[in-house]
């Protein structure tokens, strides 16, 4: 198990090399599971590095806060301050899986919690094919 932990104690323990940069990866890994991790899901690098070493069809999941529709005012406001101390920034979070789509192509979205918490699951693509035909 591999966990990442971003914020203000990461930020001091990157001052004195001891942050998340300078931990690796597993070779592989059989699955991937993203819980409240909204700003790894919005870093295309972060995803990018974690999926290369994902097995092709590696189960993946995730799992977390999302803006509620935008008539929902008191749910959003409580969203808001929920999730605030913890996201370095709300871009993407109408949609925090957009990203990850891109790397799961059978990705399934369900949404939880009056539209304030979604799942996500899918599996891993394969490598590019780059032979020519």
């Amino acid at each position: 198990m591999v966990g990442v932990r971003l914020g203000a104690e990461a930020d001091t323990l990157d001052r004195h090399g001891l942050g998340v940069g300078h931990r690796t990866a597993p070779r592989t890994a059989d699955a991937a599971l993203f819980c409240a991790v909204h700003d790894v899901l919005q870093s295309p690098a972060a995803l990018t590095h974690i999926f290369e070493h994902l097995r092709p069809g590696a189960a993946v999941a995730a799992t977390g806060g999302k803006w509620p529709r935008p008539w929902h005012v008191a749910l959003r406001a409580w969203v808001a301050g929920l999730h605030a101390p913890f996201i370095h920034d709300f871009t993407g979070f109408d949609r925090p899986w957009r990203l990850l789509a891109g790397f799961v192509p059978d990705l399934q979205v369900t949404e939880l919690g009056s539209g304030a918490g979604y799942l996500a699951v899918g599996h891993a693509r394969g490598p590019l094919d780059t032979t020519e035909q």
